[in-house]
């Protein structure tokens, strides 16, 4: 498996962007991107379905949330995104100082037959980038 760790510091409080993102069913909302979910289960344990323009249908398992130290897992369990076949991601979020936080994201993966793992994980970055902004910007609107 492949090891990718990307951390970027956001100006949104902790406690503003962990309660984007803590919602496992949010995650088109706070991306404002078309497509569609559905949540099968809740708590550790629930599936969320997901099927996205450009990356296709996929299913993802909430494995924990731990909310006072404000981490999330999830595991890939259908589908294929960015051509990963196994995927395990972590993200955490800690107050750095006022109004800011640090995002934190760990994710391993294996890819498909023949897939760049190189390509993928510049693709699992750039990912968690936009992510993490789109949460600090739902973060910061919702708080206004």
């Amino acid at each position: 498996m492949k090891t990718v760790h990307h951390r970027c510091e956001k100006d949104v409080a902790a406690d503003a962007a962990w309660a984007v993102l803590r919602n496992f069913g949010a995650l088109l909302d706070y991306m404002g991107i078309a497509g569609g979910i559905s949540l099968e289960g809740k708590g550790a344990g629930t599936v969320r379905r997901l099927n996205i323009p450009d990356m296709g249908r996929f299913a993802e398992r909430l494995d924990n949330r731990d909310d006072a130290r404000r981490i999330l897992a999830y595991t890939l369990v259908e589908g294929s995104p960015l051509g990963m076949v196994k995927y395990r991601a972590e993200v955490s979020v800690t107050k750095i100082a006022g109004d800011r936080c640090l995002f934190h994201w760990r994710g391993e993966f294996d890819g498909a037959q023949g897939a760049d793992l190189d390509e993928i994980a510049q693709a699992l970055t750039a990912s968690y980038e936009e992510m993490s902004d789109a949460i600090a910007s739902f973060a910061r609107n919702s708080t206004q």
